[in-house]
């Protein structure tokens, strides 16, 4: 079942998170970071499969998406740089569930989730397998400097907030010129129709917003950043082949080129044939969530039974315990100290 809750990130901001943790031996824990305008709700049913699988998930919805903003109507809408706090509330929820749960962390991000990926796996190391879907590498591509110049030029005549409605038809508009009812979402019509009345879901994004998405794309892919990818986790790249974000599959296998280049160890990828951009809402999805898990369980080991304990032991146990109780130490003072340690760190 999962836990929904507000929890304030590394600058006070209170974000909404979800949690399935039904999982009575943990073997790890999934992080996701999903896409640009739609929310964690929709990773309910790969949540649950992960959990029957013995793996804790864990999502929230980004800044200026779903229940962090609760209005549809502030969907895309940030006047800081979005970009930028997403991947540092990335990096805080990636520590919180490190300390809470000492436990392998897969970090899986999809499509603008991919990107802010792209960028966590230069700054952040604490992490054991990375896995991009719906992603792609945009190192170089002119239409990412096109789409900040009409983002910049929107911003500077109409307003931080103004509705960059010219970059989705670039975007989300031709994206869907190729399929029929302009899917280009899932051969799933149900989740696509599921989807458009979705208040929450492909939203008209903000100027500011492209301004950070468009700018931070670009910074992504600057030398200085690039060599700093972390080099000795394996990734896992997966996309549709008939994903217009990956170009069909060719901008896909730029980006495995590109950290294959950089001398990343262990790069993997996978293309699914006829495939479109949501590979876990896709006709495939059983396919695509098993190809996942396998890759995980190939690098964490299967957790050890809990031992059950004799009847010896937990006499044992159950003296000890008494005989702390009936014991005055200075045990209170040092647990006062260690608890204030613990709060300053």
């Amino acid at each position: 079942m999962v836990k929904e809750k507000y929890i304030e990130s590394y600058d006070k901001k209170e974000i909404f998170t979800r949690l399935w943790d039904d999982v009575k031996n943990p073997r790890g824990v999934v992080m996701i970071i999903h896409g640009m305008v739609e929310h964690t709700k929709r990773y309910e049913n790969f949540a649950n499969f992960l959990n029957k699988n013995g793996y804790i998930t864990f999502a929230w919805d980004l800044r200026a998406h779903g229940q962090t903003v609760k209005n549809a109507e502030d969907v895309g809408k940030y006047h800081g740089d979005l970009f930028e706090d997403c991947v540092c509330d990335a990096m805080y929820f990636a520590n919180m569930l490190n300390e809470k749960y000492h436990l392998p962390l897969v970090v899986l991000g999809h499509s603008y989730g991919s990107f802010v990926l792209q960028r966590f796996v230069q700054v952040y190391q604490n992490f054991s397998l990375a896995i991009f879907s719906g992603s792609a590498s945009m190192k170089g591509n002119a239409s990412v400097s096109m789409g900040l110049m009409v983002a910049r030029m929107i911003k500077s005549f109409k307003g931080k907030d103004a509705k960059a409605k010219a970059i989705y038809k670039l975007t989300f508009g031709n994206y869907g010129k190729n399929f029929e009812n302009g899917n280009w979402l899932t051969r799933d019509q149900k989740i696509f129709d599921e989807y458009n009345k979705d208040e929450f879901c492909g939203n008209v994004c903000s100027a500011n917003f492209y301004v950070s998405m468009f700018s931070n794309m670009k910074r992504v892919y600057k030398k200085e950043n690039l060599e700093q990818v972390v080099k000795d986790k394996p990734f896992l790249i997966i996309s549709g082949d008939k994903d217009p974000v990956g170009g069909d599959g060719a901008l896909v296998q730029k980006l495995k080129e590109l950290y294959d280049k950089l001398g990343v160890q262990d790069v993997q990828i996978k293309l699914y044939k006829d495939a479109r951009h949501e590979i876990l809402n896709e006709t495939n999805k059983e396919e695509v969530f098993n190809d996942i898990l396998n890759f995980c369980n190939k690098y964490i080991k299967e957790p050890e039974a809990p031992k059950k304990e004799t009847s010896k032991e937990t006499e044992k146990q159950t003296k000890t315990t008494t005989a702390k109780k009936s014991t005055k130490t200075l045990g209170t003072k040092k647990s006062k100290q260690q608890t204030k340690t613990v709060a300053k760190k």
